[in-house]
């Protein structure tokens, strides 16, 4: 039978046409429901091997999508999310939170002030408790925890019993919400970790104002709330943070992740970054129903959002057994922040309990916390000795030389959290603990700790931990003879705003027998202090003033050559001279002291004289001139102070520039006394932002910046203290004396001086403490207007100088009168020229209480004199302060010829050395023979002269160290 055509049956052919098109409908129906399935099926059980990478390459973000260059949608995680399923999963019940304290949206958020520095005030704290545990647990955040300062909260599983007499002592108790709704399939773990991995949500969603970090912890961490300060200030609360640290465990990092916070030691997350987590946590968390515990379900969704961990090592988990010991005195180079697992290793001090030992480490922090737990390593050379100090914890001392490298590894005195010793369990390079006889250290623990206000030190005593040490047949001093050790230390409290660097330590003198003196504090990489013209160390405010006639000292000469160069001592010193002041240098012929310079860079060089009486010499009678590395300091020097040549102790300050390695300081006698002294030697480097390298040249025509300063050489010539009293080495960190500005005012009728008792900040990327003290920038001279005020009301400071230089005049501001910015505007003239007009510190420095400083170049006028004034502008505020000053310096410049003192340059002082010498030489030849006839009938009567006082040092005679180019700055 022949098949019909289409013309024959057209109806019957157009439904044959539709049956492959029906048939591709029906396949493509079912793939896309398999498919919708499929993207679905990984929530109903834990996720499967290959979700990682499926979604690894993916920045997971929730309620948001990320755009390519193209503009392409990134899908995330909640892309593939279906409300519908999501309500099965919670049992038809939203969580109480959507009821109660809805998320903080960013519109309603209030705006915190963002020239004020981070602060106690802007942290949260969210601690996990267990109200089985709460009793002993509470103990512990009662030694970090200050009520009127701190906010946070206790999150407890169930109610608890509270006293009366704790409610105001400990943060808030809360009851976390019920989690019974989340599916949790870890065997070994324990439920609770859903619980306390949403406290950080539960407490964002208090809506609390003006917080920038939220701190989670547990209820036996320790924090040191200071040092975790300092940590988040140099953060941006307003980006995504997650800080925090590892684990000590090598295999715990390895279970769970090297990327992720353990909680137990405390980690930070930013307010923006908190915010995003609150919005998706609860989500992510249905997504990990197979996870451990709390810090891995949060590290999981920080991975979808994207955030890696930033890594802070002061941060301490402590998965360790035994005695933390090992660690504590190794601690990293950062602030200590937390201690944890407080239950679990040994009390940190011995023969006392958990309790009291934090409670004793609770004395340190109080005075220095920023110090606390630093290692600082010295040596003590003439004993052969290896100090390590753990500042407000242990001081140890060992045997022989022992590199830094070795010390900063932590000795094992612990055991990893699976019980054992080996090196391979911990994530950090350890040492074992010395099973020699000679080279088990002798540790001392911190008894006590106290100030000294008239010393602005900190001093900590470390007393002998007996346990019997073996014999050591090692013929070195016994360090068993010490009994205690007594640290020196100044505090600061700004240690962690520059680079991390490990303190240095230095050994004292000592004359209490069975007691080792140590400082420890900043490390200077150029640092020589010389006592010349004694045998003998002296301390001065905990600086250890090398003698030039040790063995040490006699190195800085350049050479062995004996000539007439002897050391002076004063018969009767006075009490109230510095035992620097009762020894001199004596030297009848050029003297050069020679310093390696390993920092490139601007030095700090002081030399102290005073003439004392002497029998033998009289010092007022001297003359002498002295340069440094091709610069005059002194020309005809007589040592004796001002016009009226009084009899009085004289500091020289001078700021040298050193770039080949030699800091060369020559003292050369001249014509007239061939007769020159010295008492002490200062050579130290300076901050790298004490002297800046560009000023503002101010002068008649008007003003314009000038390069190279610090290729100058300078010396100081005022350091005042405006409105305030004199400010001591001992409150100075490079010690320096600020004397009171009283006797330059041309008058005080028109200035107020003010007070300030509040925290002066130094910002990050500012200028430091270094440049000036706290105690500079708390006080000052202010202009207020009144209603007697006119226009011309001023203040004016007239200083007088030598004429023929150019001077580097520095004016310390720091707006401490002001209630708020923007409102303080004033005049700067400098010997009736306009430097700076309508100052604006808040401009500046963009928060009150925060020091700047301005530079500026100047000549002296006719009559030898700067003159300084600060005056309103047309900008100030009648209503307000109108002006004001902190401190104000003035240095001067070295001449075109390189000197500081007159028209004389090194060459003319070296032909003058060199004419002497020609003249000597030749007679000592002609008389050469008869000397050697008679040397042996006076040698016993010239050794009996020569022993009273005098004895001879090397020298060296040769030219000063001249730069082969200088910049000198002239106009």
């Amino acid at each position: 039978m022949k098949g019909l055509t289409p013309a024959q049956n057209p109806d019957k052919f157009n439904l044959l046409k539709l049956i492959p098109w029906l048939l591709l409908f029906i396949f493509i129906t079912c793939l896309a429901t398999t498919s919708n399935f499929v993207s679905f099926s990984w929530l109903l059980s834990p996720p499967r091997s290959d979700f990682l990478k499926q979604f690894g390459h993916i920045s997971l973000h929730d309620h948001a999508s990320s755009s390519t260059i193209d503009d392409f949608h990134t899908p995330t995680i909640d892309d593939f999310h279906n409300p519908s399923f999501d309500e099965n999963l919670q049992l038809d019940k939203k969580p109480e939170y959507f009821d109660q304290a809805p998320v903080v949206e960013e519109e309603e958020e209030e705006k915190s002030d963002i020239n004020v520095k981070t602060g106690l005030k802007h942290l949260v704290f969210g601690i996990a408790g267990s109200a089985k545990l709460w009793e002993q647990r509470k103990n512990y955040i009662k030694l970090w925890w200050r009520p009127n300062e701190m906010r946070g909260f206790v999150w407890l599983d169930r109610q608890v019993r509270t006293h009366e007499n704790e409610t105001e002592i400990l943060p808030t108790l809360k009851i976390s919400e019920d989690t019974s709704r989340f599916l949790y399939t870890n065997k070994k773990g324990q439920r609770s970790g859903i619980r306390i991995s949403r406290i950080l949500s539960e407490t964002v969603r208090l809506g609390l104002k003006d917080v920038r970090w939220f701190v989670m912890g547990d209820d036996d961490t320790l924090f040191v709330a200071d040092n975790l300060v300092r940590v988040l200030e140099k953060y941006d609360h307003n980006q995504f943070y997650y800080i925090g640290s590892v684990s000590e465990s090598h295999r715990q990092n390895i279970d769970f992740s090297y990327g992720m916070a353990y909680g137990g030691g405390g980690f930070a997350v930013s307010y923006a970054l908190a915010k995003e987590i609150a919005k998706m946590q609860d989500r992510c968390i249905q997504r990990y129903p197979e996870l451990y515990g709390s810090d891995d379900r949060m590290q999981a969704c920080m991975a979808e959002i994207g955030v890696p961990l930033t890594k802070m090592p002061g941060f301490h988990q402590f998965d360790v057994y035994g005695s933390v010991m090992g660690l504590l005195t190794a601690h990293p180079v950062a602030p200590l922040v937390s201690l944890h697992h407080l239950d679990v290793i040994d009390p940190i001090f011995p023969n006392m309990t958990r309790l009291e030992a934090l409670q004793h480490l609770s004395i340190p922090t109080k005075f220095d916390s920023a110090g606390l737990m630093q290692q600082s390593i010295c040596y003590n050379t003439n004993k052969f000795w290896t100090i390590s100090s753990s500042w407000g914890y242990a001081v140890q001392i060992y045997r022989g030389y022992i590199p830094a490298r070795e010390l900063e590894r932590p000795a094992r005195t612990f055991l990893s959290w699976y019980r054992k010793a080996d090196e391979t369990g911990f994530p950090f390079n350890t040492r074992p603990v010395s099973r020699s006889a000679c080279q088990v250290p002798f540790t001392y623990y911190m008894s006590k700790v106290w100030y000294d206000s008239s010393k602005n030190q900190i001093v900590s005593e470390y007393v002998r931990h007996w346990v019997r040490n073996p014999a050591c047949r090692w013929k070195i001093p016994d360090p068993n003879n010490v009994d205690t050790v007594v640290v020196y230390k100044t505090p600061n409290p700004y240690l962690w705003d520059k680079a991390p660097r490990r303190n240095c330590c230095r050994v004292l003198p000592s004359n209490v027998e069975g007691t080792l003196l140590l400082n420890v504090g900043v490390c200077r990489q150029d640092n020589y202090l010389v006592n010349c013209g004694s045998s003998v160390n002296s301390v001065i405010n905990n600086r250890n003033f090398i003698g030039d006639s040790s063995k040490l000292g006699s190195s800085f000469f350049t050479s062995a050559t004996k000539t007439s160069i002897v050391s002076l001592n004063e018969e009767n010193p006075s009490q109230n001279l510095l035992p620097l002041h009762h020894t001199a240098r004596i030297f009848t012929k050029p003297l050069t002291y020679v310093f390696e310079i390993k920092q490139k860079g601007t030095h700090l060089v002081r030399l102290h004289f005073f003439p004392f009486n002497s029998q033998k010499l009289n010092l007022c009678n001297v003359r002498f001139h002295v340069s440094i590395n091709g610069y005059v300091l002194l020309s005809n020097f007589n040592g004796l102070e001002g016009e009226n040549n009084r009899k009085n102790s004289i500091l020289k300050e001078y700021l040298i520039w050193v770039e080949n390695g030699k800091l060369e300081i020559v003292f050369t006698p001249s014509e007239e006394s061939n007769l020159g002294f010295v008492n002490a030697i200062e050579v130290f480097s300076a901050p790298d932002d004490l002297i800046a390298d560009t000023a503002k040249f101010v002068y008649s025509e008007g003003n314009k910046t000038i390069g190279g300063v610090t290729d100058q050489a300078l010396e100081t010539v005022y350091r005042l203290t405006v409105g305030g009293p004199k400010v001591t080495p001992f409150n100075d960190t490079l010690w320096r004396t600020w004397s009171p500005d009283d006797g330059f005012l041309k008058s005080n009728e028109t200035s107020q001086t003010i007070h300030f008792g509040g925290r002066i900040k130094y910002q990050n990327g500012g200028l430091s403490r270094e440049v000036a003290p706290d105690n500079v920038y708390s006080s000052a001279r202010v202009l207020s207007n009144t209603n007697e005020s006119t226009p011309n009301d001023n203040i004016t400071w007239i200083l007088p100088v030598s004429i023929g230089y150019k001077y580097l005049v520095r004016m310390h501001f720091c707006d401490i009168a002001s209630k708020v910015l923007y409102g303080l505007y004033f005049n700067v003239y400098i010997n009736e020229n306009l430097a700076y007009e309508n100052l604006d510190l808040s401009e500046l420095t963009r928060m009150l209480a925060s020091p700047y400083y301005a530079d500026f170049v100047v000549d002296a006028d006719n009559l030898g004199e700067i003159t300084v004034r600060i005056a309103s502008s047309s900008s100030s505020s009648p209503e307000r302060i109108s002006a004001i000053l902190n401190g104000l310096e003035v240095m001067k410049m070295n001449n075109s010829i390189g000197s500081l003192d007159g028209k004389i340059s090194v060459d003319s002082i070296l032909k003058s050395s060199r004419g002497n010498t020609g003249i000597l030489v030749p007679s000592l030849a002609i008389t050469s023979l008869l000397v050697a006839v008679f040397a042996v009938m006076y040698r016993k009567r010239a050794m009996e002269h020569d022993s009273v006082g005098w004895s001879p040092l090397p020298t060296d005679v040769s030219k000063g160290n001249q730069p082969e180019s200088r910049k000198f700055l002239f106009f």
